[in-house]
């Protein structure tokens, strides 16, 4: 017997240990991310420890959840005293990325870069490029911007992943040298329009300096009946414009001078 207790000593113990000593798990976090890890760690003072699922039988363990999934652990203490406890780690799904560009683009046109499937969005990519645009674009790019654009997508959990699109950028023809068989003509009379210039396979003219009407490629003979300005863009086998706009060339145009006949009778 002990002074001044009654009872035995598993009593005592079982009275005096029980409550502080086996509370609750802790864990290292209570919610997670597919991939991570866990530290579960039951109450000390325990004579032993029995995990579920797993087996395992020391204070603390390490788990890697593919779902969401509650621990058990079976503390024992002195006099046969046995305990479950339990601990539930929520796991979250990683993102699922969509990711896409309007690639091949040509130079100087504007690349659009598409994403989805998070909360949060960071891009990388050539030339120095970064943002944090859902949808981010490029105007007016260059060839340097071809290569491997990536994007880091978080959701609103904290959980990470990353994807990535290729980008092809291909280059612009030079601004064509355009001339003409002859610049000014009579009304009646025809001329041809000639261009030059490297990285194109094709020259077309047109009748306006946007948009208007395809009048053919070159070399072009064309007969206006009045001066006319043709504009002329130079087109890649990808199918790429010169930057800089049509180069435009007037052909002059002469009127036909009235014949006068005239007669002297004596």
């Amino acid at each position: 017997m002990i002074d001044g207790f009654a009872g035995d000593i598993c009593d005592y113990s079982i009275t005096a240990n029980t409550g502080v000593q086996f509370t609750s798990i802790t864990a290292s976090q209570n919610s997670i991310c597919i991939g991570q890890s866990v530290t579960l760690t039951a109450p000390s003072g325990a004579t032993s420890y029995l995990w579920t699922p797993g087996g395992q039988t020391t204070q603390s363990i390490v788990v890697y959840p593919a779902t969401t999934m509650t621990y058990y652990c079976e503390v024992s203490g002195v006099c046969g005293y046995k305990q479950t406890l339990q601990k539930t780690i929520i796991v979250n799904p990683l993102p699922t990325i969509n990711v896409s560009s309007n690639s091949p683009v040509c130079q100087g046109t504007t690349l659009n870069l598409t994403s989805s499937g998070g909360n949060s969005y960071s891009w990388s990519g050539p030339n120095g490029f970064t943002s944090t645009s859902q949808n981010p674009t490029i105007s007016n790019v260059s060839t340097n911007h071809t290569g491997t654009y990536n994007v880091t997508v978080t959701t609103t959990a904290g959980c990470t992943g990353t994807s990535s699109t290729n980008v092809s950028v291909n280059p612009a023809p030079s601004s064509p040298t355009v001339s003409a068989s002859s610049n000014t003509i009579c009304n009646g009379q025809s001329t041809t329009i000639n261009a030059s210039g490297s990285g194109a396979s094709s020259f077309q003219v047109y009748n306006a300096s946007t948009g208007g009407t395809l009048l053919g490629t070159t070399p072009l003979t064309v007969s206006p009946t009045a001066t006319t300005t043709y504009y002329v863009q130079a087109v890649s086998s990808q199918g790429c414009v010169n930057t800089g706009g049509r180069v435009p060339i007037t052909i002059t145009v002469n009127p036909t001078p009235n014949a006068t006949a005239s007669s002297n009778s004596g």
